[in-house]
């Protein structure tokens, strides 16, 4: 069964707290916005805990997720390995200083051919990507019209043919030097 359109939350998704998983979110296709999960502006759309768990995301895309605290699409902490693939993000973050995704403690983040874009609303310092200590890389993907496209506060970047535009206060911020 394959399910398209827009589904929209009540509020944030159960939290994933499984140890060493690999879990794997795959959206229809062939576009990320076939199946769009959607929030109301006032929660964080999934949080992902635990040791060792790796979550793919294939083919999604997620938007009007916000928090005031991290992140507003994907807070993914102390765990493994996010992978994005082939996904959207896009309309995120609609209150004060917030992320649209979040990591800290978690191994790695990897987000290929994938779109992070338009998450700034008025005068909010929106931050595409946090990463606080993963490895991060970022391969053939664009992230455009957010405040700060990727937010290193700790670990190693690799981008590989992306494109930064238009994000407001900069394309990359790396604070871990």
């Amino acid at each position: 069964f394959s399910v398209t359109g827009t589904i929209t939350l009540g509020s944030t998704l159960p939290t994933i707290t499984a140890t060493n998983a690999n879990i794997t979110l795959n959206g229809p296709g062939p576009k990320a916005k076939s199946l769009i999960v959607q929030g109301n502006n006032n929660f964080t759309l999934m949080y992902v805990t635990g040791s060792g768990t790796n979550l793919t995301i294939n083919k999604l895309a997620f938007t009007k997720g916000s928090s005031s605290l991290n992140a507003g699409a994907i807070e993914f902490d102390n765990a493994g390995t996010l992978t994005i693939n082939d996904s959207e993000i896009y309309g995120n973050a609609y209150g004060g200083l917030n992320l649209v995704i979040y990591s800290i403690g978690a191994s790695a983040i990897n987000i290929n051919r994938s779109s992070i874009h338009d998450n700034v609303t008025g005068t909010n310092y929106v931050d595409a990507i946090q990463s606080d200590g993963a490895t991060f890389t970022l391969t053939n993907s664009t992230l455009y019209n957010n405040h700060v496209g990727l937010y290193i506060d700790s670990g190693n970047a690799t981008i590989t043919n992306s494109t930064f535009e238009n994000n407001g206060g900069s394309g990359i911020w790396n604070v871990a030097d």
